[in-house]
């Protein structure tokens, strides 16, 4: 029963870090997209 415990664990702690991963990659790419998007805007502007 401890050594299915201990498993669950690791396997939490790898799947947050993967969420975590994720998330960080999502947001540097909203944010790439939006001063992207801003860059483009203000050279149409010009």
């Amino acid at each position: 029963m401890g050594d299915t415990y201990v498993i669950l664990i690791k396997l939490m702690e790898r799947a947050s870090l993967l969420v975590i991963c994720l998330f960080i990659i999502t947001r540097i790419q909203g944010f790439r997209n939006v001063f992207l998007e801003d860059n483009y805007n203000q050279k149409v502007k010009i």
